[in-house]
């Protein structure tokens, strides 16, 4: 174990601690910058959405085929849910993040709350979007199943 022979000359400084000068641990916005990707998926969600709604669009215009049509709508529906799923999972995660923060014995209310209002923007664009995807297509007539024999 080597020592400094004098304790007030510094540390090389070429070498790296964790422990900043003050001998604190680095700031708790960092802490939160590490969930800042689940607050841009929950962003992107409703995006994401909107497009995929805008593309079936697109798509059921140009078909007229009936069960064709439900097909699309069926697997644009299942792009959807998957959106929407990751958004909700990223949503939980980042959210837990600023709880965790905010019960910190010094948190970083500043970051924390921004973070909060950022997700809860994000959501409820999500959940709007949502909404519109269900009314536009939830009074769509449906495509009646074969008949044995027909």
């Amino acid at each position: 174990m080597s020592h400094r022979s004098d304790p007030s000359a510094p540390a090389d400084p070429g070498r790296r601690t964790v422990v900043a000068s003050e001998g604190s641990l680095p700031r708790t916005s960092s802490r939160l910058k590490m969930r800042r990707a689940d607050v841009l998926i929950v962003e992107r969600a409703s995006v994401e959405i909107a497009s995929l709604g805008t593309d079936l669009d697109r798509r059921l215009e140009a078909e007229a085929r009936p069960k064709e049509r439900l097909r699309m709508i069926r697997e644009t529906t299942n792009q959807i849910t998957r959106v929407a799923n990751d958004a909700i999972n990223a949503y939980v995660r980042a959210s837990r993040a600023v709880r965790a923060e905010e019960l910190r014995a010094e948190p970083d209310l500043v970051a924390a709350n921004a973070m909060r209002t950022r997700l809860n923007a994000a959501r409820a664009a999500v959940l709007s979007v949502l909404d519109e995807a269900q009314g536009r297509y939830a009074s769509l007539p449906s495509v009646e199943a074969p008949t044995p024999g027909a």
